[in-house]
């Protein structure tokens, strides 16, 4: 496993359509997944997209971690929330918005430093497949759904600072 590099904001890499994943099982989208892992970890982020890493390709990991932590946290949203999340999604479509449109602050790992308020819907439901082909759905409130969203932009050359509608400031 390697932490790979981050693509910048202005790279065009992160403003293409990723492609479909032919074959999720085969050794290199294995390696893909692993070395992508590594480098959320590595640079603290909740979710990375292939994109973001250079490879226009519809693969995306969260962070399992956080995501429960934030679950727990938001009790009134438990029952959106898969038992498990999963933390591998390969070639994922959004197929249900529901709920009001509500705004979270987000950042990105290809955009450091920089921080916004996002609309997104409260409430999506996914398809995708894990690293093993398995086909998966997931429905989702709250934060893992800004998540979600988020990532899914990525896999459409969007970015959220093209989404924001108020820029924010960390200490």
């Amino acid at each position: 496993m390697k932490s790979l590099p981050l693509i910048p904001r202005d790279d065009p890499t992160l403003h293409q359509l990723s492609r479909e994943v032919p074959d999720p099982r085969a050794p290199e989208i294995h390696q893909l997944i692993r070395d992508m892992q590594l480098t959320m970890r590595v640079k603290e982020g909740v979710g990375l997209a292939a994109p973001q890493v250079g490879q226009p390709l519809n693969i995306f990991v969260i962070d399992r971690e956080f995501v429960d932590a934030d679950r727990k946290r938001q009790s009134r949203w438990a029952r959106w929330f898969p038992k498990q999340v999963p933390a591998v999604y390969i070639n994922p479509e959004l197929v249900r918005r529901s709920g009001d449109v509500v705004l979270l602050e987000e950042g990105c790992l290809s955009v450091p430093g920089v921080f916004g308020l996002v609309p997104r819907w409260e409430k999506v439901t996914l398809k995708a497949q894990d690293q093993n082909g398995r086909r998966f759905r997931v429905r989702a409130s709250g934060l893992l759904a800004h998540v979600l969203q988020h990532e899914m932009d990525h896999l459409a050359g969007q970015l959220f600072t093209e989404k924001v509608k108020k820029y924010t400031t960390r200490k």
